[in-house]
């Protein structure tokens, strides 16, 4: 039985204009939702832009941001993954990062 559908954004749900037919997401969404199935949307991008292209929708679909980084259901946070400071320290040397690995 299936209990979450997840589409990427650019390039797979996104059309060439990076916008979506609305009224064939809001069937999908009445399915999804009838057949007490999630709907999550996956992008590299920030919550906030993704929140944006789905604002009417927000509190009823699932949103998976910076690649994995953050998780919301609805508008509450789930997850949420920083990097630490020794981490983004290698993104100024990355051969550090490379020799360590």
């Amino acid at each position: 039985m299936t209990k979450l559908i997840v589409t990427d954004m650019d390039g797979t749900f996104l059309n060439d204009h990076h916008s979506f037919d609305t009224k064939m997401f809001e069937v999908i969404l009445e399915l999804c939702q009838k057949k007490n199935v999630q709907f999550a949307v996956a992008s590299g991008s920030q919550y906030m832009r993704l929140v944006k292209q789905f604002e009417k929708y927000q509190t009823h679909i699932n949103f998976i941001c910076q690649n994995g980084a953050s998780v919301y259901i609805g508008n509450r946070l789930l997850y949420s993954e920083k990097l630490t400071h020794e981490e983004c320290s290698y993104t100024e040397n990355p051969d550090r990062f490379i020799s360590r690995a």
